[in-house]
């Protein structure tokens, strides 16, 4: 294998193969989980759970009613029945001819009248094509005949219906498309008994649609009725999962906590894994009082969780993370202790928390420890899970080629690792950190390759996740995020309806209304994650800042430890709104000079007390509100010093910088110094992201200097360098651009080469099962 051209040469080693909680948190936490019962859209939910729950079991799910379908009474039936009987369609599917015999069975359930096809021949089909994993051709048969299911002339109490309907909800929910599982669930809850299997889905499904409340209340019901809704373990550890993904404290405490209070045998106790995830929690917002709640619960001391290798990883992860561990002397002689008490096919584990925590902090000596050890590891292989968190680090580094070379040289040709839509998703999202500017292009691209009949049909996860993933980017592709694109990322998480009523409450002015929408997100049970937070405080900065605060409150009562970027946001409101104060009430330049003072001595009194906290990013943001209060020298000085911290192989940062640079020097109106920028850049081989902003900029920047003749800091010959280094710029600009059109290519070209393979390897692997079972 060759090596990765990277600073890094990652590739060669992996050659062989709070602040405290006040009573404002728990009351929203409360309110959260016991939401008001007035809320309308909230009964409508409630009513609806109430209606399905207590039904009662429909007579027709019985021996008698299935056995009336059990003869083709159609000729459409007969046509299929006897395809079956001569063999050309067999309901196991493992005859050389299957892909044949489904399209064939499915074909002519789709190309005849709804109604000339039996519930029975659609449940047969269906229950046939989930056993050889075809879900979306399932979800196509439920589209032809979706109407005909919804009139009166289906019997909805026979066995063969619930069985379809169940079949169709599994394929929704493996194709992930959850709108459409939520509805189906509703059918499959009138069917009695119950899988525990279903049940889950239909837990997982709720959360997902953004519907917390309605799961917590249907989870409440599956504990008292456990012989109507039976339940294992399973279904607590998929419900704490996703809302661990919400980190919702006061939920998962709840929800474990009943699971403790119903639990009477050891089959039922929870998985430990199931307590590591509200442990982990637990640590991470830095409550030691749940801790030892938790660790002390009587439910929870029959498990022997403290002590178990899901314990031991917990706080591996944690004290790594908090940086109370630190050498990596005692992080492997940890390691060794955890694995050693471990099964050998479970070893692993401990080698992938290691790794991701070195993704999460971006630490390449952590990931070397972890995949160095691993490899020494003769009963660890490195598997699919490991590659992908390796395969993190090259996107979160914009290591695009490093990216694809790792990908064929180490992933491609192993057995278990296949064409999946985590490596798809990573090479997209490693493209547009490399290339913004041709983002729509790439996006284009990939959709133009993937959305394919045959893939969408051998790969479930295709058409709802990543292609609906590429369809709403390409509608909003940029580098920067304006206030369309918050909303759009608002949408994408907390869905349509709230992101266009927070949309329609901006546009009206309407603070009230939003400060509701907010509080109502909160009391349906939904606790949005920072990112989201983050992106509502600054769209409700601009122009809704009480809004905004109930925001920053939430933020500052959920999360134990909130970024500088969050203060430094509001000293820019606080700094921008000094300026207009200024310009509207000070009388004299006494005045204004003496307002702009102390809103200066408030960025510099903030600087200097976070002085050992300040990242690189916080130097620029401080720097850009001198330029806000026209203090250049002061913006100047911050820039310099946040240019120490800088990441020299980042070119994110050094885009970052240099683009702050000519801003700062310009405003400073320094000619001299924005030539030695732009020098620098231009000969800087790190820093080759350039943006068309980046040169319609320095064009701005040009016409400023020459429009205004500051004769003691230029000249003509300054101008004429400065205009040369712009079009040398501009030069590195193009280069750049067509070497990502290259790296399209190269990326298209490897995905197809991938796909290809990976369909070659599905079909001999079905053809040695056939082989096998003849």
């Amino acid at each position: 294998m060759s090596s990765v051209k990277s600073s890094h040469g990652f590739l060669q080693f992996l050659r062989p193969f709070q602040l405290r909680k006040s009573c404002i948190q728990r009351g929203i936490f409360l309110r959260r989980y016991n939401p008001p019962q007035n809320d309308r859209s909230k009964d409508i939910l409630k009513e609806w759970a109430k209606s399905v729950l207590h039904e009662s079991c429909p007579e027709g799910a019985s021996e008698h009613s299935s056995d009336k379908e059990v003869q083709p009474s159609t000729p459409v039936d007969r046509a299929i029945e006897k395809k079956w009987k001569e063999g050309r369609i067999s309901p196991s599917f493992q005859e050389r001819s299957e892909e044949t015999s489904e399209c064939t069975m499915v074909q002519i359930a789709k190309e005849s009248s709804p109604s000339k096809t039996s519930m029975s021949t659609l449940s047969k089909i269906a229950s046939s094509l989930q056993e050889s994993h075809k879900f979306k051709e399932i979800d196509s048969l439920y589209k032809t005949h979706r109407t005909w299911l919804s009139s009166e002339t289906v019997d909805r109490s026979s066995q063969a219906y619930n069985d379809f309907v169940q079949a169709v909800f599994t394929a929704e929910y493996r194709l992930q498309n959850f709108t459409q599982c939520e509805a189906l669930f509703s059918e499959c809850l009138k069917f009695r008994p119950m899988s525990p299997e279903v049940i889950d889905m239909g837990l997982v499904t709720f959360v997902k649609n953004n519907n917390l409340t309605l799961a917590k209340e249907f989870y409440v019901q599956v504990l008292k009725n456990p012989e109507t809704f039976p339940v294992t373990p399973n279904t607590l550890h998929a419900f704490v999962l996703e809302i661990f993904r919400t980190s919702d404290l006061a939920t998962m405490e709840r929800v474990i906590a009943l699971w403790l209070e119903n639990s009477s045998s050891p089959k039922t106790y929870p998985f430990h894994k199931t307590f590591a995830l509200l442990h982990r929690l637990l640590l991470k917002l830095g409550d030691e009082e749940g801790v030892l709640k938790l660790l002390s619960h009587p439910g929870v001391k029959k498990t022997k969780y403290e002590g178990s290798t899901e314990f031991d990883l917990c706080l591996l992860h944690h004290e790594v993370a908090a940086k109370n561990l630190t050498k990596h002397e005692e992080i492997g002689h940890r390691m060794d202790e955890i694995s050693s008490k471990m099964s050998n096919e479970n070893r692993s584990k401990v080698y992938i928390e290691v790794l991701k925590l070195g993704v999460a902090k971006n630490d390449f000596s952590l990931i070397k420890l972890a995949t160095v050890k691993a490899q020494k590891d003769s009963f660890v292989r490195l598997n699919d899970e490991f590659h992908k968190h390796v395969c993190r680090y090259f996107v979160k580094n914009g290591l695009l080629k490093s990216l694809v070379q790792y990908l064929n040289d180490v992933v491609v040709p192993k057995a278990d690792c296949h064409f999946g839509q985590t490596y798809v998703e990573q090479l997209w999202n490693c493209a547009l950190q490399n290339y913004p500017m041709l983002s729509r292009e790439f996006t284009n691209d990939l959709q133009l390759l993937l959305n394919k009949e045959e893939l969408l049909r051998e790969y479930e996860w295709l058409e709802y996740t990543t292609l609906r993933k590429l369809r709403k980017f390409s509608s909003n592709p940029g580098l920067k995020k304006s206030s369309s694109q918050t909303l759009l990322s608002l949408r994408s998480r907390l869905g349509s309806e709230f992101a266009n009523a927070i949309q329609s409450g901006l546009a009206d002015g309407d603070a009230f209304a939003v400060r509701s929408l907010v509080l109502n997100e909160l009391q349906r049970g939904l606790r949005p994650d920072f990112t989201v937070l983050y992106s509502l405080l600054k769209l409700l900065m601009q122009d809704h800042i009480e809004s905004a605060k109930l925001v920053d409150q939430i933020l500052r009562e959920t999360y134990r430890e909130i970024p500088l970027k969050i203060d430094i946001l509001w000293l820019k409101h606080n700094a921008l709104e000094a300026t207009q104060s200024i310009r509207a009430n000070a009388s004299t330049p006494a005045a204004k000079q003496q307002a702009a003072l102390v809103a200066a001595t408030k960025i510099k009194n903030f600087e200097k007390q976070h002085s050992g906290r300040l990242n690189f990013q916080n130097y620029m943001q401080l720097s850009s509100l001198f330029l806000v209060l026209r203090d250049a020298k002061k913006a100047s000085h911050l820039l310099e010093k946040g240019k120490k911290l800088i990441n020299s192989s980042n070119k994110r940062d050094w885009f970052i910088y240099y683009s702050n640079a000519l801003k700062v020097y310009t405003r400073a109106r320094d000619s001299g110094r924005l030539l030695s920028v732009l020098k620098d850049w231009n000969g800087n081989d790190s820093a080759w992201l350039i943006t068309p902003d980046t040169i319609r900029s320095c064009k701005g920047y040009m016409k400023y200097f020459e429009r205004n003749h500051f004769s003691a800091t230029h000249n003509s010959s300054t101008l004429s360098e400065i205009h040369t280094e712009i079009d040398s710029l501009l030069t590195r600009y193009v280069n750049f651009k067509f070497q990502g059109l290259n790296d399209m290519k190269l990326v298209s070209s490897f995905l197809q080469r991938w796909i290809e393979q990976d369909l070659k390897k599905k079909r001999e692997h079905r053809l040695s099962n056939t082989q096998s079972e003849a």
